[in-house]
């Protein structure tokens, strides 16, 4: 699994996009909500927190 923090959490809560440009479309459309595109594989990351600052994924 790779992944990569396209936007950090200011409301702690975090956001998976499986594609670059869905990232970018989610980081628009929830401006305080951390983000995360999914590179390759499949699953979350482990731990949010960590990547975004954000607790819950949502």
């Amino acid at each position: 699994m790779q992944f990569v923090e396209l936007q950090a959490s200011a409301h702690q809560e975090t956001r998976l996009a499986v594609s670059m440009k869905e990232g970018i479309a989610r980081a628009a459309r929830y401006p305080h909500s951390g983000v995360v595109v999914q590179l390759q594989g499949d699953g979350v990351p482990f731990n949010p927190q960590a990547m975004t600052g954000g607790r819950l994924w949502v």
